[in-house]
């Protein structure tokens, strides 16, 4: 390769590294004290394996280049490991420390070690990057702004919490389409994508940085400024979830029938969250294929009644993410509702959305699904084959799905 160096280019990289301080910050003030400072990833590298990969291929890279720049990725990687697990571990004790002596003073020790082993980790990103440019040639030095778009993305994907948003279409298809699937013309459609999406992220996120810190004092003394931010807000993130609808159907329909339908199917149950979660009936019906000594017959009716009922279920939960989503759009933040003096719902579980909203009949509806497909197993069936599928089933309470009703961005 020839040397060339852009100190720029190492600025840019930093800069599309912490595109998202949010995401560790949110996570500093979630839990129990003895984990208060740091999140999964804190003493972890920021670069990963995949975003040198995409390296590679957007800087089209030779082989022998490519070589090299995984070994320097592997060495900065260990380097990282080995330094952030000294650190987590001296933490561990301390929080440790912390908890049984109820000292805030260890806390604060805590919190300087972090922020110290913080700026140590920024320093050897710097390293490794200035290593690695070093390694460009000017043409693809060149190319780096699209290097850091595509590394820009995932992060800035990380800080969605609306239905769909922070789905990456790019990082779908890989995941869903084999490379025989894939014709060359979604290219195409996919740089368009990104080109897109990057924009209405960017300004997401620098909406979010403009406002979310003064949110708290605006609740307080402006609540109707803090209402019309929420709401420009989730204006920024349902564009962002409508350029990923829009862009991932117009692929699918460039697909072959069969691929086009998986990767419909993957964007959908990925809009779903974690409320929609696997119901005991489903697992019932996983349970059922494996039972023994049923006739020819029974086996038939069995699949017949699982192929109806995943066609029923996946239209409902279609029609629950349109009303969760419409939910999201129109609910008002328990928070900025009692400023304004305005109806709060009570509560923050869906067991006191009333009973005529589209969200809570879409779920009955789910429940009478499954309760008359239990019935029709029923007859398919014995009652010691149902007893037995049943159990395997059972948890113990139920779940609920908790809103957040902070005044956030």
């Amino acid at each position: 390769m020839g040397i060339i160096f852009r100190s720029g280019v190492v600025a840019a990289f930093l800069s599309a590294m912490l595109v998202c301080p949010s995401q560790e910050a949110t996570a500093q003030v979630v839990g129990s004290m003895s984990w208060g400072h740091w999140s999964s990833g804190t003493f972890s590298p920021r670069v990963t394996r995949r975003e040198v990969e995409v390296m590679g291929r957007i800087l089209k890279l030779k082989p022998d280049e490519r070589a090299s720049v995984v070994a320097l990725f592997e060495a900065h990687d260990a380097e990282v490991r080995a330094e952030g697990g000294a650190v987590r571990r001296e933490c561990r004790d301390l929080s440790e420390e912390a908890e049984l002596t109820q000292r805030d003073a260890v806390m604060k020790d805590i919190g300087k070690k972090v922020e110290k082993w913080q700026k140590r980790r920024e320093e050897l990103e710097k390293q490794f990057l200035a290593d690695l440019t070093a390694m460009l040639t000017r043409e693809q030095t060149e190319r780096w702004p699209v290097v850091e778009r595509e590394l820009r993305r995932p992060r800035l994907m990380e800080g969605a919490w609306m239905s769909g948003e922070g789905i990456d279409v790019v990082a779908l298809v890989a995941d869903t389409l084999s490379e025989a699937e894939h014709p060359p013309e979604i290219d195409d459609l996919l740089e368009r994508y990104a080109v897109e999406v990057d924009t209405a992220l960017v300004e997401r996120d620098r909406f979010f940085k403009a406002h979310d810190g003064e949110m708290a004092e605006l609740v307080k003394s402006d609540p109707q400024k803090a209402l019309g931010h929420r709401k420009d807000s989730v204006r920024n993130r349902v564009r962002v979830r409508e350029i990923n609808e829009r862009w991932v159907r117009q692929i699918a329909s460039r697909l072959a029938p069969a691929a086009g339908k998986r990767l419909l199917d993957a964007f959908e149950r990925r809009c779903i969250v974690w409320w929609n979660h696997e119901t005991p009936m489903e697992q019932v019906l996983k349970s059922a294929r494996s039972v023994e000594g049923l006739s020819g017959d029974a086996r038939k009716a069995l699949s017949e009644v699982e192929r109806e009922y995943q066609q029923a279920a996946a239209e409902l939960n279609r029609k629950t993410v349109a009303a969760y989503q419409k939910f999201e759009e129109e609910r008002v933040p328990e928070e900025i509702a009692k400023a304004l003096g305005m109806p709060v719902q009570e509560g923050n579980t869906f067991s006191t959305v009333p009973d005529d909203h589209p969200l809570h009949r879409a779920r009955l509806e789910r429940m009478k699904l499954d309760r008359d497909t239990r019935r029709r197993l029923g007859a398919i069936l014995s009652a010691d084959q149902m007893n037995e599928l049943e159990d395997k089933s059972e948890t113990a309470g139920g779940r609920f799905f908790t809103l957040d009703d902070s005044a956030r961005l």
